[in-house]
């Protein structure tokens, strides 16, 4: 799994989600119909 997409939500947003949590969007390059989404709470 590669990461695509990093979301993090800290004090330059307007909201704040999962105790200042970070979502890491990720997926297969060999089998692009795969993908994941993991979470980690600050």
């Amino acid at each position: 799994m590669g990461l695509v997409l990093q979301i993090a939500s800290e004090d330059h947003l307007d909201h704040m989600w999962g105790d200042v949590g970070c979502a890491h969007i990720s997926m297969c390059p060999d089998h692009p119909d795969q993908a994941a989404l993991a979470w980690a709470c600050g």
